[in-house]
Protein backbone atom coordinates (compact mmCIF):
# COMPACT_ATOMS: atom_id res chain seq x y z
CA UNK A 1 0.00 0.00 0.00
CA UNK A 2 1.40 3.39 -0.91
CA UNK A 3 1.74 6.13 1.67
CA UNK A 4 -0.91 8.17 -0.18
CA UNK A 5 -3.38 5.27 -0.10
CA UNK A 6 -2.64 4.67 3.57
CA UNK A 7 -3.28 8.33 4.45
CA UNK A 8 -6.63 8.17 2.65
CA UNK A 9 -7.76 4.78 3.93
CA UNK A 10 -6.85 4.98 7.62
CA UNK A 11 -9.36 7.76 8.45
CA UNK A 12 -12.00 5.89 6.43
CA UNK A 13 -11.22 2.66 8.32
CA UNK A 14 -11.65 4.53 11.62
CA UNK A 15 -14.98 5.98 10.48
CA UNK A 16 -16.23 2.52 9.47
CA UNK A 17 -15.04 0.85 12.69
CA UNK A 18 -12.45 -1.36 11.02
CA UNK A 19 -10.34 -3.19 13.60
CA UNK A 20 -6.59 -2.90 12.98
CA UNK A 21 -3.99 -5.31 14.31
CA UNK A 22 -0.58 -3.69 14.16
CA UNK A 23 2.52 -5.88 14.11
CA UNK A 24 0.35 -8.96 13.55
CA UNK A 25 1.55 -11.80 11.33
CA UNK A 26 -0.54 -13.58 8.75
CA UNK A 27 -1.00 -17.29 9.54
CA UNK A 28 -3.53 -18.69 7.04
CA UNK A 29 -6.55 -18.00 4.86
CA UNK A 30 -9.76 -19.87 5.64
CA UNK A 31 -12.91 -20.34 3.54
CA UNK A 32 -14.63 -17.51 5.43
CA UNK A 33 -11.78 -15.47 6.86
CA UNK A 34 -8.19 -15.61 8.00
CA UNK A 35 -6.00 -16.33 11.02
CA UNK A 36 -3.43 -13.89 12.36
CA UNK A 37 -0.98 -14.00 15.23
CA UNK A 38 -0.66 -10.86 17.36
CA UNK A 39 2.68 -9.52 18.54
CA UNK A 40 2.09 -11.19 21.93
CA UNK A 41 1.61 -14.59 20.23
CA UNK A 42 -2.18 -14.87 20.43
CA UNK A 43 -3.86 -16.42 17.36
CA UNK A 44 -7.06 -14.71 16.25
CA UNK A 45 -9.53 -15.90 13.60
CA UNK A 46 -11.13 -13.05 11.71
CA UNK A 47 -14.36 -13.63 9.80
CA UNK A 48 -14.13 -11.70 6.54
CA UNK A 49 -14.53 -11.84 2.79
CA UNK A 50 -11.87 -9.25 1.97
CA UNK A 51 -8.33 -8.69 3.25
CA UNK A 52 -6.45 -5.42 2.65
CA UNK A 53 -2.69 -5.69 3.18
CA UNK A 54 -1.41 -2.39 4.51
CA UNK A 55 2.31 -2.81 4.83
CA UNK A 56 4.45 -0.12 3.29
CA UNK A 57 6.15 -0.82 -0.01
CA UNK A 58 9.76 -1.93 0.22
CA UNK A 59 12.35 -1.52 -2.48
CA UNK A 60 14.91 -4.09 -3.61
CA UNK A 61 17.88 -1.77 -4.09
CA UNK A 62 20.56 -4.45 -4.33
CA UNK A 63 19.14 -6.72 -7.07
CA UNK A 64 20.99 -4.94 -9.91
CA UNK A 65 24.29 -5.26 -8.02
CA UNK A 66 23.68 -8.98 -7.46
CA UNK A 67 23.02 -9.50 -11.17
CA UNK A 68 26.11 -7.60 -12.30
CA UNK A 69 28.43 -9.89 -14.25
CA UNK A 70 25.77 -12.61 -14.54
CA UNK A 71 23.85 -11.07 -17.42
CA UNK A 72 25.07 -9.02 -20.40
CA UNK A 73 23.05 -5.85 -19.64
CA UNK A 74 21.21 -4.44 -16.62
CA UNK A 75 18.74 -1.57 -16.64
CA UNK A 76 17.33 -0.32 -13.35
CA UNK A 77 13.78 1.04 -13.47
CA UNK A 78 11.03 1.99 -11.06
CA UNK A 79 11.64 2.11 -7.34
CA UNK A 80 15.27 1.06 -7.45
CA UNK A 81 16.22 4.33 -9.14
CA UNK A 82 15.01 6.74 -6.44
CA UNK A 83 14.73 7.01 -2.65
CA UNK A 84 10.94 6.43 -2.42
CA UNK A 85 9.11 3.36 -3.74
CA UNK A 86 6.79 3.71 -6.74
CA UNK A 87 3.46 2.14 -7.50
CA UNK A 88 3.28 -0.52 -10.23
CA UNK A 89 2.09 1.91 -12.93
CA UNK A 90 5.17 4.10 -12.42
CA UNK A 91 7.48 1.09 -12.58
CA UNK A 92 5.87 -0.07 -15.82
CA UNK A 93 6.19 3.41 -17.33
CA UNK A 94 9.89 3.69 -16.46
CA UNK A 95 10.48 0.17 -17.83
CA UNK A 96 8.71 1.11 -21.08
CA UNK A 97 10.87 4.23 -21.38
CA UNK A 98 14.09 2.20 -21.05
CA UNK A 99 12.71 -0.42 -23.43
CA UNK A 100 12.12 2.19 -26.11
CA UNK A 101 15.63 3.58 -25.65
CA UNK A 102 17.31 0.23 -26.25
Amino acid sequence: MTIDDREFLMPWFKEKGVVKYQEAKFVEVLDKGMVIQTKDGKKITIDCDTVVPSTLLKQNLDLAAKLKGKVPEIYSVGSCTKPEPDIMADAIASGAKIGHQI
